[in-house]
This record gives structure tokens, C-alpha cells and sequence, in this order.
């Protein structure tokens, strides 16, 4: 059996996908909350609170874990 080879992705790719889906994730907001609607730099704020927001919630996940495996 051949042993799957596992290549690193292009970092500079990388950053332009993730660009594309916080563009996205903006436009999304514009359309979807009325507080947005035709302030891009109001939603792009959001984003960034948002992004802060999911960092402490892996974070703190990920800490309950490892607290539940060494029961």
C-alpha cells in the first residue's frame, strides 16, 4: 500500500482564501441584519468581534476537554 503524501498548502493561498470568506461573511451580514445594511465598515467591525468571540469559545472548549480526559 502506498503511503499518502501530505504537501503543505501555499500560505499565500491560504491568506487569499480566507480574505475571500471575510468578504463574503461581510456581505452576508449586510444583507442579513438591517443594522449593516450599507455599512460595510460597521459589518467588517462585526466580523472582527466575531473572529475574537469564536477564539475565546475554542479556546475555552478545548479547555474543557482536556479538563473532562483527566477524569
Amino acid at each position: 500500500m502506498k503511503e499518502e503524501v501530505i504537501v503543505a498548502p501555499n500560505p499565500s493561498a491560504v491568506k487569499y482564501s480566507i480574505e475571500c470568506l471575510n468578504r463574503r461573511l461581510v456581505k452576508w451580514a449586510m444583507y442579513k441584519f438591517m443594522r449593516f445594511r450599507g455599512h460595510r465598515a460597521r459589518a467588517g467591525k462585526w466580523r472582527k468581534e466575531l473572529r475574537k468571540e469564536a477564539y475565546i469559545v475554542s479556546a475555552l472548549g478545548s479547555w474543557n476537554v482536556s479538563l473532562m480526559a483527566e477524569r
